[in-house]
């Protein structure tokens, strides 16, 4: 039905095509030629022109100095290299002509024109050269004489003429060329504008019969679809004729129709079954996979913490109770320093033991809660005082601005004593001997802030939250002092997160680091040891 009147459309219109191709290929390959035949013809005129002007320069300076008005000015060869160069060039676009036209007689004949033109340039340029020499040898009256034969016996006006002529010549013939090349390329224009014409009238022709015998079927056929698009599959396909492709789309869009709406009906049951079972389940999985997740990362850290920390003071109690066993017996002051060691090593055990569960809890989120208010001024001005020690050897002044009256918050006041004393440290250990320490406590809204500056040596940009990671330090700090685990910090933050609060370090401008501490105002503590 459709399938014959596509095909000879396409045919058609493929040929009109091709045929515009064609036309096209050859319109430009007769342009391109008669674009280079009009550019060797413009030479060629380029050429005569220059001879043109030299030839009247060469016969007004002849005609002034055989007047005896101006010294005669002809270097010897000088006029002879430039008339040369000029027929030369133009000698080489002629022949370039007769390559592209070899039945062209006319263009061999100017040829000869061009070589019987030479002929008389030569006579011309030579006598002036002869004037020339005899200039240069100081016989002026001689070369005056010369002269006078050229201008007066009329060579110089037969050479100029003879250019002017040519100058004629070559101009009509640029004029024909040009009228050549648009009569060439006009006509293969018109007739490519009207096979494209009639590809186009083809084709709008072939488009509506198409679109007369089309668009009800389809009209149909979209109405159809657009209801099983809003879940109406009663709606079926009716009044096309069955004859043709278009009849075979419309007896299987109908049958596809049927076999849809049984289909969903069944699907729509064992869907709605599937779908609760499966949120259900999927509820209950969700929640034991996050709850697992979170206890095997906190077991696994936890682990690896502890082996960590746990290796050095468990080395250091062997060790003592080695050497108190080893050999004869030994003097009681032996053995009440080894038992000193291996209790001070025990207790440093069992803070670090705590400390890292307290990390563990708090990033699990299992930590016990515990609260009751905290003056939290008491609680950094014991603080700096124990730090005023720490830096007292290597002459580190600790210092603290005026700090505010009765700052309660809730919380642990050992854990926050413990907090403020890691900021100080860490201050104190990575100042220069003479550096200043310096802490305020400052009250905004609703929240209360600690500050701990220092001059020391501060911490690279890119390290200044890799601090906070367990174990991490940076390579400044690692360079210049051996101490230090890499727990303090970590801890820090986890203190202040169990009161709601936050720890940040942020560098001084110049030199230095500031930490910077906020915790809520009476907020209820979220976790402790």
């Amino acid at each position: 039905m459709f399938r014959p009147l596509l095909i000879g459309t396409f045919g058609a219109v493929l040929a009109l095509t091709l045929a515009c191709a064609g036309l096209a290929w050859w319109t430009a390959s007769v342009a391109v030629f008669q674009m280079e035949r009009t550019r060797h013809v413009h030479e060629v005129l380029h050429g005569h022109l220059h001879l043109e002007s030299e030839a009247d320069r060469l016969l007004q300076a002849a005609t002034a100095a055989a007047l005896g008005d101006e010294q005669l000015g002809f270097g010897p060869g000088h006029a002879r290299a430039t008339i040369r160069a000029q027929f030369a060039n133009i000698r080489r676009h002629i022949t370039a002509e007769i390559a592209m036209l070899p039945q062209n007689l006319a263009e061999r004949e100017e040829l000869d024109d061009l070589a019987a033109l030479e002929q008389l340039s030569h006579g011309f340029v030579q006598r002036l050269e002869d004037a020339a020499s005899l200039s240069a040898a100081g016989r002026m009256e001689e070369a005056r004489a010369q002269l006078r034969i050229v201008v007066q016996g009329g060579l110089g006006t037969e050479f100029r003429n003879a250019v002017h002529a040519a100058v004629d010549r070559e101009r009509e013939d640029a004029i024909a060329a040009e009228r050549e090349a648009e009569r060439m390329t006009a006509a293969p224009a018109r007739l490519a504008r009207l096979m494209a014409a009639l590809a186009v009238l083809v084709a709008v022709i072939a488009a509506a019969v198409l679109i007369r015998r089309l668009q009800r079927p389809l009209d149909q056929l979209a109405g159809a679809a657009e209801a099983v698009t809003g879940g109406d599959f009663s709606r079926r396909v009716t009044g096309v004729p069955t004859k043709g492709e278009l009849g075979r789309v419309v007896r299987s869009f109908n049958t596809m129709l049927d076999e849809v709406a049984r289909s969903r009906a069944a699907l729509q049951s064992s869907h709605a079954a599937l779908e609760q079972a499966v949120e259900a389940r999927t509820a209950e999985l969700a929640a034991a996979n996050e709850a697992l997740q979170r206890s095997d990362q906190a077991r696994r850290r936890f682990l690896a913490d502890a082996s960590h920390e746990l290796r050095t003071p468990l080395t250091v109690i062997r060790g003592e109770a080695e050497v108190a066993l080893r050999g004869a017996d030994k003097p009681v002051a032996d053995y009440r320093h080894a038992l000193g060691r291996v209790a001070e090593e025990a207790a440093h055990t069992a803070r670090l033991v705590d400390d890292l569960l307290f990390v563990a809890r708090s990033e699990a989120g299992e930590a016990r809660s515990a609260r009751h208010p905290v003056a939290l001024d008491e609680v950094v001005q014991g603080a700096v005082s124990a730090a005023r020690t720490l830096g007292a050897p290597r002459g580190i002044r600790v210092g603290s601005n005026a700090l505010p009256r009765r700052v309660v918050v809730q919380g642990d006041a050992d854990r926050l004593r413990q907090l403020v004393l890691i900021l100080l440290d860490n201050a104190v250990r990575y100042s220069d001997a003479g550096g200043e320490v310096v802490v305020e406590l400052q009250m905004l809204q609703e929240q209360v802030r600690l500050v701990v500056a220092d001059d020391g040596i501060g911490i690279a940009p890119e390290d200044l939250e890799r601090v906070f990671e367990r174990f991490h330090r940076g390579a400044d700090a690692a360079a210049r002092h051996d101490g230090g685990s890499g727990l303090g910090l970590p801890l820090a933050r986890a203190i202040a997160r169990a009161h709601g609060g936050e720890v940040r370090l942020e560098n001084r401008t110049g030199r230095g680091t500031v930490a910077l501490v906020e915790l809520p105002a009476a907020h209820p503590l979220q976790a402790v040891a």
